[in-house]
């Protein structure tokens, strides 16, 4: 400790300013507890404070300068020196290293919650003093589990959040790299990314839409040649998918090496990044102390016959759950079809149905509004089921359980929202039907999705300052002195954060229709860019006004997902040269009158080896890793081997 203290006694470590967390304890609480936990954080070096208020205790936890740079350097936070050059922390070179401004330290405030976040996930209770533990449970979460505290969070800035959300105007609706920077630096790499992956799937929407939008226009003016029109779109959509793919590698590769200097796939790069990801057991991990047979160390393990048996089980569930989804979709599907039948038999008979707007509209969409409202909640209860199996199944570590978790959000939102769609497609074969079914659910979609998400929250947001408005203006008449308002009595009654689980949920259900019934639909990339827009501000301003601040992870890419959206866009290749050849027919269009449907699939064959081949081509085309990175990465290895001779 003696030479992280000489590290930073040039830096004016009393000027920094530190970060901190709150655990919320509850007024009932026992003060024996509280006082044993203040003790047992004081032992890893962390501070906590109480501040009694109305709504609960406030237990401060925080940690001065020399504890905070000691951590970072165990973690090895990758920080940058005055050179320019980023390599990892070491608290006696403290001096070299850039402050930032916003904190007066060189750490950032989300770097600093990443370390009390990583030393409270190291404090475990004592059996001796503790009873009913639970797996590896923190001592904050066994607290929280016997309801002494009822929650742990971080405290918004204010100042912060003001400039994060002041980066938006009717100019700049995309993020660029600074502004990732600025949201990095107070969210977190994993909600940074989040944006990231959002701007660049965004502009990347922008081209599609063009495209999609000339391919209208073109089959308006020129319907004879639409079946040709129709064919291109086709193709580009499949090579679009790769493309997108493919620079958000290399988008994420550039990002990386900006952020920490490291680039991925470098096979010594990756292993300087999992050792510095230092990859904890879950605290909800249970399991038995065997000896390695490697090291010889104790380690936490779980049978791997238990494991696979409630792998098994949750397959069964998982299956039963898509099951019951796929019978309610074909029920509604049946029941379209009689809804059809009755209006074009019946609706005009009786005086309540003439108007357009009844039966042409309202009786018209009442299935697929039926179908809409059946989707949300079986979306909500298979959410809640898959949160629980996933519990269940006991992952060792945390990417395991993120892993598991898109596993089964996407499977369930491939099958169970698109199988009326693919219904349509290719049993029905009803073009029409299936074009109408996809405008409709993204309309509806971009409608009222961003009712809930942008007019709601700022209609709520802006009652709740007028509110305050009126009270301060009610005390000045008095002429009564108010009380400042307390951020941390606010804030605890905000609701917790979501994460970004359930934002990358909704861009793989946009993909799925723009991408994979891309054909269907042209358009449907113009919807999908612009509700991306709005969803960019949206989910910015739930983060920073409605909801608790999120506690920061350190991640290096967007995880599982990406294997989900290169999955559906293989998908997308199937899908639309399916829609081409039997939906729509316009294969046999370009073919003649004569050709039959054994020509078709023989061209479907060569259009899809030649779409595939035109895919790998496209992803050779643009490396992961971009020039200017290569020839810094050469410079480097030169000066180092120049140094050794």
């Amino acid at each position: 400790m003696e030479s992280v203290l000489n590290g930073i006694s040039d830096l004016g470590s009393g000027e920094q300013e530190c970060v901190k967390m709150i655990a919320a304890f509850v007024k009932e609480s026992d003060e024996g507890v509280r006082l044993f936990v203040q003790k047992e954080l004081g032992k890893h070096g962390l501070t906590m404070k109480f501040d009694e208020q109305e709504c609960a205790i406030f237990g401060w936890i925080h940690a001065d300068t020399s504890t905070l740079f000691a951590l970072a350097e165990e973690l090895h936070l990758v920080k940058e020196l005055k050179s320019g050059e980023k390599t990892a922390f070491k608290a006696a070179r403290a001096s070299e290293f850039v402050i930032n401004p916003k904190t007066k330290s060189i750490l950032s405030q989300a770097d600093q919650l990443v370390l009390l976040h990583y030393v409270l996930d190291k404090i475990f209770p004592d059996p001796a003093y503790f009873d009913d533990i639970h797996g590896r449970e923190t001592l904050l979460m066994w607290c929280e589990r016997q309801g002494h505290i009822s929650d742990v969070f971080a405290l918004h800035d204010e100042s912060y959040v003001n400039e994060i959300m002041k980066r938006f105007s009717m100019k700049k609706q995309i993020l660029d790299d600074s502004d990732i920077s600025l949201i990095r630096e107070y969210f977190g790499d994993k909600t940074a990314l989040y944006f990231c992956f959002l701007s660049f799937y965004t502009k990347c929407l922008r081209y599609f839409g063009v495209f999609g939008f000339c391919i209208t226009l073109l089959c308006a003016i020129l319907p004879s040649l639409r079946a040709h029109w129709m064919v291109l779109f086709s193709v580009f959509a499949s090579v679009w998918g790769v493309v997108f793919i493919a620079g958000w590698k290399r988008k994420n590769t550039e990002i990386g090496y900006k952020w920490r200097g490291y680039v991925l796939g470098d096979t010594e790069d990756d292993d300087a990044m999992q050792r510095a990801m230092k990859e904890e057991l879950r605290p909800q991990f249970q399991g038995v102390l065997e000896k390695d047979p490697v090291t010889g160390e104790d380690v936490y393990v779980f049978p791997t016959k238990e494991k696979y048996f409630r792998y098994g089980i949750s397959a069964l569930i998982v299956f039963l759950c898509l099951f019951v989804v796929t019978q309610v979709t074909l029920m509604t599907l049946d029941y379209t079809d009689i809804v059809n039948n009755w209006i074009g038999e019946y609706a005009l008979l009786y005086w309540w149905s003439k108007p357009f707007l009844i039966h042409g509209i309202l009786i018209q969409n009442l299935p697929l509004v039926l179908y809409l409202v059946a989707l949300n909640v079986f979306t909500i209860l298979y959410n809640y089921i898959a949160e629980v199996l996933n519990n269940w199944e006991n992952h060792k570590y945390e990417y395991e359980y993120e892993n598991s978790m898109v596993l089964k959000l996407v499977v369930f939102q491939f099958l169970s929202m698109n199988m009326s769609y693919l219904y349509m497609a290719f049993v029905l074969r009803s073009y029409d039907r299936l074009a109408a079914g996809i405008r409709n659910v993204l309309l509806i979609e971009l409608v009222t999705g961003n009712i809930k998400e942008t007019l709601i929250p700022y209609v709520l947001r802006t009652r709740k300052e007028k509110a305050k408005r009126k009270e301060m203006e009610k005390h000045k008449k008095e002429d009564t002195v108010t009380e400042p308002s307390n951020p941390a009595v606010e804030q605890f009654g905000m609701e917790e954060s979501e994460g970004a689980l359930g934002d990358y949920f909704e861009l793989t259900r946009q993909f799925t229709l723009v991408a994979i019934f891309a054909a269907a639909f042209p358009l449907g990339s113009i919807f999908g860019c612009l509700n991306n827009h709005i969803e960019l501000y949206s989910d910015c301003f739930k983060r920073c006004y409605l909801s608790r601040r999120n506690i920061p992870t350190r991640a290096y890419h967007i995880g599982s997902w990406l294997q989900a959206f290169d999955l559906l866009s293989i998908i997308s290749v199937m899908s639309n040269l399916g829609i081409i050849g039997f939906t729509a027919g316009h294969l046999n269009q370009l073919l003649g009158p004569e050709s039959d449907e054994i020509s078709v699939v023989i061209l479907l064959i060569c259009m899809e080896h030649l779409i595939f081949a035109m895919r790998v081509f496209a992803k050779n085309l643009i490396p992961q890793v971009p020039g200017w990175i290569r020839i810094i990465r050469a410079k480097e290895r030169y000066m180092r081997f120049s140094k050794n001779d």
